[in-house]
């Protein structure tokens, strides 16, 4: 989700349609965060707002309240904007490193330090209305180790200050290896490619519970880093077989398209909501779901390069907007709802959230003018002397 995504088709210019679908994915996960809190919030009464809360999670329209398929779909479309990037390109590794390094960690940075900021003039948010998921998410003091820890990024480390900064973790890991896992796709067949990494996503999550349940944590989440790279995976095959894709759409029939389509958003919306079935269930493992999110993920994003009509609704300039935003609308959302929290005695769970809803598409405008873009900025300006020293000419 951390590139604009362009095409070859149209001699570099920007795959509009995913950038809108990014934006989209982008306001998907702050809804959810927003839906948990108020749900969870014991001091608001059950009631025809909660009521109607569960109603839109569960229906057709979930798939606009999703968080765990919108990250999903950003380590997607990350596959396919490097494999983009790099596909017969003349860039070095060393350029190539500090462009994504400059794209990704410095906003974090930002984040973080917003975050502690936080923390140590308003202190974390407490009370009644602290529901299970809050409480998991905040509390944590802020320490040298820990921030430390938060700074370098790539290591294994629990997320206390923004509890969203975990899938950076992923994205910078996988990110920096890319160049590598591109050139096996290069060297194999798409279905070698697809067994190979499918299998190693397959070992990945056996060796991450097995770790968990030794008590090794960290163990686990530095090996689940191969399980999404799965992920990427998909999106660099998806670009680099798009024209196969293409052409393979065009022979569906109309009945066809839309089955696909409506495929696309059960697999996207319904599998994370499994443990919702309760008895065996509550305890599903939700790694496992991923492997049912995928086929639904791949199938949005055809339908976003190839379905007219849901391209000419990803052209509205408010969706466009959205995913110009949406790295920033993630990155900032959550400190901003969690602090949002404080208002909750005085407002209720409802208003305090709106707020901090609005609140964050606000700050997200001003942190991409600000921090994203001369970091982007920043970061070609130091690929480019990089580029010349290391490339020959």
């Amino acid at each position: 989700m951390t590139k604009a995504l362009t095409s070859a088709a149209t001699g570099g210019g920007r795959f509009h349609e995913l950038d809108a679908l990014r934006g989209v994915a982008a306001l998907a996960v702050v809804f959810s965060h927003c839906i948990v809190i108020i749900l969870q919030d014991a001091t608001l009464a059950e009631g025809l707002l909660k009521d109607a809360l569960r109603t839109v999670k569960y229906s057709p329209l979930g798939w606009a309240v999703a968080g765990l398929p919108a990250v999903l779909l950003f380590f997607t479309l990350s596959g396919f904007v490097l494999a983009r990037m790099l596909e017969g390109a003349r860039i070095a590794y060393p350029g190539y490193a500090v462009k994504r390094i400059a794209r990704i960690w410095l906003p974090y940075l930002v984040s973080v330090l917003l975050a502690m900021l936080l923390i140590s003039t308003l202190g974390w948010p407490e009370g009644a209305h602290m529901g299970p998921w809050l409480l998991g998410v905040t509390g944590q003091p802020v320490t040298t180790q820990d921030a430390v820890l938060h700074a370098l990024l790539i290591v294994p480390f629990e997320a206390h200050y923004n509890f969203v900064t975990w899938t950076l973790v992923h994205e910078m890991r996988i990110s920096l290896a890319f160049p590598l896992i591109l050139w096996s796709l290069n060297a194999w067949s798409p279905r070698r490619a697809l067994v190979f990494y499918g299998a190693l996503s397959v070992v990945a999550v056996g060796v991450a519970y097995v770790a968990r349940y030794m008590g090794q944590p960290m163990v686990a989440q530095l090996v689940i880093s191969l399980h999404y790279t799965l992920f990427f995976v998909l999106g660099a095959l998806l670009y680099r077989h798009l024209d196969q894709v293409r052409r393979w759409y065009a022979y569906l029939s109309p009945r066809q398209r839309f089955a696909g389509l409506a495929a696309a958003a059960l697999l996207y919306t319904y599998p994370e909501h499994v443990r919702a079935l309760g008895g065996v269930m509550a305890g599903f493992p939700m790694l496992l779901t991923h492997w049912v999110m995928a086929p639904g993920i791949v199938l949005l994003l055809i339908w976003a390069l190839c379905a007219k009509p849901l391209q000419r609704v990803l052209q509205w300039p408010a969706l466009q907007w959205l995913g110009q935003v949406s790295y920033s609308l993630y990155l900032f959302h959550g400190v901003i709802l969690v602090f949002s929290c404080h208002l909750i005695p005085q407002l209720g769970s409802p208003a305090a959230m709106a707020l901090g809803l609005l609140v964050s598409l606000v700050f997200a405008g001003l942190a991409y003018r600000w921090v994203e873009r001369p970091a982007q900025e920043w970061g070609r300006r130091v690929a480019g002397r990089t580029d010349a020293r290391w490339m020959p000419t």
